[in-house]
């Protein structure tokens, strides 16, 4: 993250670029000079024609500036301008046609050098929700600007028979290119539950590619299964290098030995698995889960593993992940795999205190993940001596503890409790070395931030859902840590944040899940504990932004996830309303969790962006959770780049505003889609909205001594929140219960809707119940 964004970009000519400066503020001085001057701000010929003016300046201004670097694709070596684009083009899903289509249209080079790529065009979708036609031409497309390059080919699962007959006589002549198979659940929603769809099984389609030769990786993913007995196909594809996602049954791999194995997941019994690593000479990364067979089979088994433990010699595993209730085996596994960097655990206390000291051997570990689960046993003292763990290579260290257990007894859990700290006390000599940090404790525990003072920490997240702060507060120093997350009960959260001193911190995530009902909170955050602070997310519930104890100076972007309306991010934006010259180098809020009240939104735009003051930094970027609607996007960008803009009245964008079209029921689609602007396709019931009361704190004060000065009506407007508020209460509560008519089948405007550029055209609404709040709208509409 840079700590000045800012010097990124200089003006070509700099003297131009300061004459244009000079030319911008005698304009913005003689625009408020008329502002205060005219009685009818909006109707003001001469104010509008000054706008004009200074919005002209401003687009000069753009244009004088240059980045750190031209043409990326002239600059970068032709390798690396590869990978970044791939980087935004491959997705999940496959190729993104949208997003090669953007890069098409950058320049005349770009579009040669996307089209002559083939690793651009290397993923090939089968996607069910395409008509037929359409999708035989993506592969078509895909299939010919790729050449000769590898190819992955994700699989919507399952296939319907009527799709794979016309797309399986295009792939089969390219088979030998495929290195990648993908089977996923489909990416429409309601794909797998139309009859008409119903497909092939994984196994018959890959013996209809055969033959594989060039298949290396083959994942099946989500809820997609391989039968059983379909994992014979693989014996026809013998070198295959990575099986993810599902189980490989142990009995498959022993009737078909797979030497170039690296990668995969099986099930089965301890000796089994023992029995079947040394034909597997090329495996890195082994997965082990519980069995369908498990029972007292493994326990005679094993004594036979035991007895026979000197026939096994090291085996060159890298990664582990151990995911059985029984721990049985385990041991041995680690006794013989003493090359592992990465460790993935799930076992009990008292089983892992008997893997301790295999741990501290493992000289090349780097990764650890650990999954408790409750055992009878951990809830007795232990009678044996436990060392600790001294592991000189970690770096990351996860562990994940297990909510608390009804069965036991207020004793027995303290117990239980007495053993966890135990258990962290064995990791205490290699804490100190470790550079990421995670832990979720789902029982009450207290916090371990006492463990960590001498630690070399980077990143540290604690989420911590019984948290019991203390009446006792020990400062720790975290001087190496750069982002810092915390998930807690709110009063934890501020005995946390108030006793932590994290010089090098970056990066501030707060959440928390539980609070007092009804109660209001505020967090104080000292910003010399935390003096380089460039990221803040806010707790997303019942915590107020009380900005007056946050001046952070260095702060770039701000993330609010709250779904409550009225919130902490209204208290925010009310508050750089009044004083938009404070934080002055935020350039970034993110609304994550619902909609902001949007005259809210771009009054503060209007203030923040046109500024006479040069050392306070424009917003540049502003991200909503829904899409925004063309009308309003180009408002909102023209805002972004510090110019005047036309835009409706504050009362249409308020929250009462958008709430009389929400509940209007003559307007089809469904609540987001009206908020966003765009009619949806689905018959949905309206989902019941949350408001807050308006937050009061100091706005008064804040609103009278804002700088600069705001005018009368904007005053007036902001000391009436709670009232819109309260209106869009009663409105909700009177229409929670009803459906909106289907819109239509693709988000497109149709002729069904009754508005155009987001304002209502229909005269009739002026007649409804909602009018003593209508007639108060402003008309002010040019900021």
């Amino acid at each position: 993250m840079s700590s000045d964004i800012a010097l990124k970009f200089t003006p070509r000519d700099p003297q131009a670029y300061n004459n244009l400066e000079q030319q911008r503020l005698d304009l913005l001085k003689a625009l408020r000079l008329r502002q205060r001057q005219s009685d009818l701000p909006a109707h003001d010929e001469g104010l509008r024609t000054l706008k004009l003016q200074y919005n002209d300046v401003v687009e000069s201004q753009r244009g004088l500036l240059r980045g750190p670097l031209s043409d990326p694709l002239l600059r970068l070596p032709v390798e690396i301008w590869v990978q970044l684009a791939s980087e935004i083009i491959e997705c999940e899903w496959g190729t993104s046609y949208r997003t090669i289509a953007s890069l098409l249209l950058v320049s005349q080079r770009w579009k040669d050098a996307v089209l002559s790529i083939p690793r651009l065009w290397s993923q090939i979708s089968i996607d069910t929700t395409f008509m037929v036609e359409e999708l035989l031409a993506r592969i078509h497309v895909a299939l010919y600007l790729s050449k000769g390059w590898p190819l992955t080919v994700y699989f919507d699962h399952p296939t319907p028979t009527q799709i794979w007959t016309h797309v399986q006589p295009l792939l089969i002549s390219h088979t030998k290119r495929i290195r990648r198979i993908v089977f996923r659940y489909p990416l429409a929603a309601t794909t797998h539950r139309r009859p008409d769809l119903m497909g092939l099984k994984i196994d018959k389609i890959l013996s209809q590619l055969l033959p594989l030769s060039g298949l290396k990786e083959l994942e099946v993913s989500c809820c997609c299964r391989m039968a059983r007995g379909g994992w014979t196909i693989l014996s026809e594809i013998p070198g295959i290098h990575s099986i993810k996602g599902d189980i490989i049954p142990l009995t498959m791999i022993q009737s078909s030995p797979f030497l170039s194995l690296q990668e995969m997941i099986t099930d089965g019994t301890p000796s089994g698995l023992l029995e079947i690593l040394p034909i597997l000479p090329a495996l890195r990364s082994l997965s082990f889960m519980d069995s369908r067979t498990d029972g007292v089979e493994e326990q005679s088994a094993w004594r036979f593993v035991n007895e026979s433990s000197s026939h096994h010699h090291q085996i060159s595993l890298e990664t582990v992940s151990w995911q059985r209730k029984s721990s049985l085996g385990l041991i041995h596994l680690l006794q013989i795999s003493l090359s592992l960097t990465h460790l993935s655990l799930r076992c009990d206390i008292h089983s892992f205190f008997q893997l301790a000291p295999l741990v501290s051997n493992l000289h090349l570990l780097h990764n650890i993940w650990i999954s408790l689960q409750y055992s009878d046993d951990d809830i007795e003292p232990f009678k044996t001596t436990r060392t600790s763990i001294r592991c000189n290579s970690l770096r990351e260290f996860h562990l994940i503890t297990p909510k608390r257990n009804s069965r036991f007894t207020e004793r027995q859990w303290e117990n239980y409790e007495l053993r966890l700290k135990e258990f962290m006390e064995l990791w205490i000599p290699t804490l100190d070395g470790v550079e990421h940090l995670n832990i979720v404790a789902r029982s009450g525990y207290t916090s371990p931030l006492f463990y960590l003072s001498r630690s070399a920490l980077r990143t540290l997240s604690l989420t911590l859902s019984e948290f019991r702060s203390t009446s006792e507060r020990v400062d720790t120093r975290l001087n190496h840590l750069e982002e810092l997350s915390l998930s807690l009960p709110l009063d934890g959260l501020h005995a946390v944040v108030s006793s932590i001193h994290c010089n090098q911190l970056l990066s501030l995530d707060l959440t928390s899940e539980t609070y007092a009902k009804g109660s209001i909170v505020a967090i104080s955050i000292d910003e010399q504990r935390f003096p380089q602070l460039q990221y803040l997310q806010w707790p997303d519930k019942y915590v107020r932004w009380d900005i007056a104890v946050y001046p952070f100076l260095g702060l770039q972007q701000v993330c609010f996830t709250e779904d409550l309306i009225g919130g902490a991010s209204s208290d925010f934006l009310v508050h750089l309303i009044s004083r938009p010259k404070e934080l002055p180098k935020l350039r970034q809020i993110t609304f994550a969790g619902g909609l902001p009240e949007l005259d809210l939104l771009f009054l503060m735009l209007e203030r923040r962006n046109i500024l006479d003051d040069t050392i306070v930094s424009r917003i540049e970027a502003v991200e909503l959770p829904v899409v925004v609607g063309v009308p309003l996007r180009q408002v909102l960008c023209t805002l972004l780049q510090g110019k005047f803009a036309q835009r409706p009245p504050n009362y249409n964008l308020s929250m009462a505003g958008l709430a009389e079209i929400c509940f209007d029921r003559s307007i089809p689609g469904c609540l987001w889609c009206c908020l966003s602007m765009r009619p949806c396709s689905l018959k949905i019931r309206l989902v019941n909205r949350k408001f807050l009361d308006a937050w009061h704190g100091d706005d008064q004060s804040m609103l009278g001594n804002a700088d600069p000065l705001l005018d009368e009506s904007t005053i007036s407007w902001l000391q009436q929140r709670h009232e819109r508020h309260q209106f869009c209460q009663q409105l909700q509560r009177s229409n929670s219960h009803w459906a909106r008519i289907k819109a239509c089948s693709s988000h497109e405007l149709d002729s069904s809707y009754i508005y155009t550029a987001f304002l209502m055209d229909d005269p009739s609404r002026s007649e409804m119940a909602i009018l003593p709040l209508s007639s108060k709208i402003d008309q002010d509409t040019l900021g």
